[in-house]
């Protein structure tokens, strides 16, 4: 037993290791994922917003209406207050074309 139970034990140990950088990288995996859908989600309200705007330039009777609000979608952040506030963007919150390629390959597809 004393041979075969080390061996054992060093397998155990083995795996449990190999288990914890798993468990790991799925962890880095689902950060990454979860950054890129607030960035999709705060791209798509600014797209919608956007195309608001455009419509509303086209619009003939631009000048008689009053601006229409912005949609609660753009601003989902307020401050102390209660003022709705866009967040502003930090560097961490972009990401490199070398993190998307990563995150495409991992993923087989376009996010």
């Amino acid at each position: 037993l004393g041979a075969r139970g080390a061996s054992r034990r060093r397998r155990f140990r083995s795996a449990l290791k190999h288990f914890s950088a798993v468990e790991s990288d799925v962890v880095k995996v689902a950060r990454s994922a979860a950054r890129l859908d607030a960035q999709f989600e705060r791209q798509k309200a600014l797209e919608k917003d956007v195309s608001a705007l455009k419509a509303e330039r086209r619009s003939p009777d631009v000048f008689l209406s009053p601006p229409a609000p912005l949609s609660a979608d753009s601003f989902p952040f307020s401050d102390a207050s209660g003022n709705k506030r866009a967040k502003p963007l930090s560097p961490s919150d972009l990401h490199s074309p070398q993190q998307i390629d990563k995150l495409k390959r991992f993923f087989g597809e376009e996010p």
